[in-house]
């Protein structure tokens, strides 16, 4: 949030973008523990992790990163695969459930987007603010899918892409993780003009299927 502020952008929309990636980043943990429920681990719910309320989600040190920077995380959902029938291939649907989510959320904020603009047409005064909130779910929600692929811990992508190593990697990825968020910002400094290109390849892709079909 401040990075944007000190770029210029309004502090209301500044203000906008943080309330959606609060929110969105609690349905993206919602998501690992309510599938992780349905798989059969009740972990998740037993400590209190498929709630709406982002106090039971967010920690400091993720807050902080969204009020510092475009970008943030919540507190990891906890699993435990002994209570799945098939640990590795439902530890991956898990790990899978939180980007899937995102990517719904942002399928649908363009959605909504699309059929107001059917229903009330480009210059109508309403569509200026409508168009402001659905454009900031959608990228922000495109952004934490594509930033929670990335395959370094504690990452979901870490996840998904251990469950096909070696044991011997496996532990060494085990043994980074204490490193992981250093790294993974040095990444994402590094990487973040393709990370960028690929949001909008994900949300123009999208709005244009959608338009498209209605128009």
């Amino acid at each position: 949030m401040l990075l944007w502020l000190l770029q210029g952008i309004p502090f209301l929309t500044c203000l906008l973008y943080f309330v959606v990636l609060i929110f969105s980043a609690t349905l993206h943990e919602i998501a690992h523990g309510w599938v992780a429920y349905k798989l059969g681990d009740p972990t998740a719910k037993m400590m209190g992790r498929l709630t709406l309320n982002p106090r039971a989600h967010l920690t400091k040190m993720g807050t902080l990163a969204m009020l510092l920077l475009p970008i943030g995380w919540a507190n990891p959902v906890i699993i435990n695969p002994r209570n799945f029938k098939k640990p590795r291939r439902d530890t991956i649907i898990v790990s899978l459930a939180g980007p899937i989510m995102n990517l719904l959320i942002c399928f649908v904020s363009l959605l909504v987007l699309i059929i107001f603009l059917r229903i009330f047409g480009i210059n109508s005064p309403a569509m200026n603010a409508l168009g402001t909130i659905c454009v900031a779910i959608a990228s922000v929600n495109s952004i934490l899918m594509i930033f929670n692929l990335i395959p370094i811990p504690p990452l979901d992508g870490s996840k998904i892409f251990t469950e096909w190593l070696p044991y011997k990697a496996r532990e060494w990825l085990w043994r980074v993780q204490q490193y992981g968020i250093i790294i993974l910002f040095l990444i994402i400094y590094l990487i973040w003009p393709f990370i960028s290109w690929l949001q909008g390849l994900i949300v123009n892709g999208i709005y244009g299927g959608l338009y498209h079909l209605f128009f």
